[in-house]
C-alpha cells in the first residue's frame, strides 16, 4: 500500500483537505481522475455518477473522462454512464 501511495504522490495527486471534501465534493473527487491507477478512477466515476444527476460539474467531468482518458474501460465506463443518464457520450 505504501508504494501505491508513493505513486500518487509522485504523479502530483494530492488527497482533498476537508474543506474542499465537504465544501467542494465534486472537485475533490475529480482530482482523483488524475491517478494513475485506473481502478482509483473507475471508484471516482462512481461518486461522479451518482452526483452527475443534479450537479452540471460532475456531468462535465464524465464527459471529459468519456473522451480523454487513457485507459479504454474507464472511458467506456463514463460513455455508458452518460447514456444512462439520458445523453450522448462524446466520441
Amino acid at each position: 500500500m505504501s508504494s501505491r501511495i508513493g505513486t500518487q504522490k509522485d504523479a502530483g495527486w494530492r488527497s482533498p483537505t476537508r474543506d474542499q471534501l465537504f465544501n467542494h465534493p465534486v472537485e475533490s473527487v475529480a482530482a482523483a481522475l488524475r491517478d494513475p491507477d485506473p481502478s482509483v478512477r473507475l471508484r471516482a466515476l462512481i461518486l461522479l455518477g451518482n452526483m452527475a444527476e443534479t450537479d452540471p460539474q460532475a456531468r462535465a467531468a464524465l464527459e471529459r473522462v468519456a473522451s480523454q482518458d487513457a485507459d479504454k474501460k474507464v472511458r467506456e465506463t463514463a460513455k455508458g454512464m452518460l447514456e444512462d443518464l439520458g445523453g450522448q457520450a462524446s466520441n
